[in-house]
């Protein structure tokens, strides 16, 4: 099976997790990096509860350690955007991560001799390419030089060499068993953060303050995160990492659409405002992203 189709199911979970975040961050918790701490923390549930399933066994010494050092990179990655988010607006901050896959393109090859096809390269442009336009307002602002943009800079680094280090990974072993290490390992490093007692006394707040159906909802949400990382490293696995992380500027065009339909039908829930210069400005850069892709499938 070609990775592009784990990439459609993992941007698709993810979309719809990014709803329910803003959801939770907007109007139930009100920070960023306690919603992650939380998400990741339940995340662990259905891992342990897929763990009979998938025939596990823990990787060879070397293998343990690459999975680690992915895992640490990979966590350093998420704490930092969380930190970028909180003294940087969302809108700015999200474009500038279309580093990802500049920076998993040259480590891809350095690190593990990855190349493309002419048509691949091609496709990996377009869907950079698009997924700026869809996600940027104001291009010259984004880019700006300010703290937040160095902070994004970092993260999307470390989060490319994570991603890199677990192409080596699931190219020699397993996929089950690298990925519950990487994930077990890389959520207690999250989890380590609730030794801080400012964190720490977040969390009895909100798990006192939060309503069962809340509570509910954010389990909901770390169950789908998870599958959309399943998916995702599925596609790592299959197919060329500098391809995989460019692909999945599908997501936006997922939650573009999931936007619309939740703005109409249920704006309790999200309300996002759609004049005709930013529906054409998402429908040329969705464009660019299909064309993207089935340069790289087709060619």
């Amino acid at each position: 099976m070609s990775w592009v189709y784990f990439v459609i199911l993992a941007t698709f979970a993810w979309s719809i997790t990014n709803v329910m975040d803003k959801f939770l961050v907007e109007k139930k918790v009100g920070r960023p990096l306690m919603l992650a701490i939380l998400i990741r923390s339940l995340s662990l549930i259905p891992l342990l509860l897929i763990l009979p399933f998938v025939g596990f066994s823990f990787p060879s010494i070397e293998f343990t350690g690459w999975i680690m050092l992915a895992g640490v990179f990979a966590a350093g990655g998420v704490i930092i955007f969380y930190k970028a988010i909180k003294i940087g607006e969302v809108s700015r901050t999200i474009p500038l991560f279309q580093f990802i896959p500049v920076f998993v393109l040259f480590l891809s090859f350095f690190l593990i001799g990855e190349v493309l096809g002419f048509s691949d390269y091609v496709g990996f442009v377009i869907l950079v390419l698009g997924g700026l336009v869809i996600s940027a307002k104001n291009i010259s602002k984004v880019f700006r030089v300010e703290k937040v943009f160095w902070l994004v800079v970092v993260s999307s680094f470390l989060h490319a060499i994570s991603y890199v280090i677990m192409k080596h990974v699931l190219s020699n072993i397993e996929y089950w068993n690298a990925f519950i290490v990487f994930w077990a390992f890389q959520g207690m490093i999250i989890l380590s953060l609730l030794g801080l007692p400012s964190i720490r006394k977040q969390a009895k707040f909100y798990m006192k303050a939060l309503a069962l159906r809340d509570k509910t909802v954010i389990l909901l949400d770390s169950a789908i995160s998870i599958l959309a990382f399943i998916f995702n490293y599925f596609a790592i696995s299959l197919g060329p990492v500098t391809l995989v992380e460019a692909a999945g500027n599908i997501q936006l065009v997922f939650i573009f659409l999931l936007a619309l339909f939740l703005t109409k039908f249920f704006p309790n829930v999200l309300e996002e405002r759609f004049d005709r210069g930013a529906v054409m400005q998402k429908a040329t850069g969705t464009a660019l992203i299909i064309m993207g892709v089935l340069l790289t499938q087709l060619f």
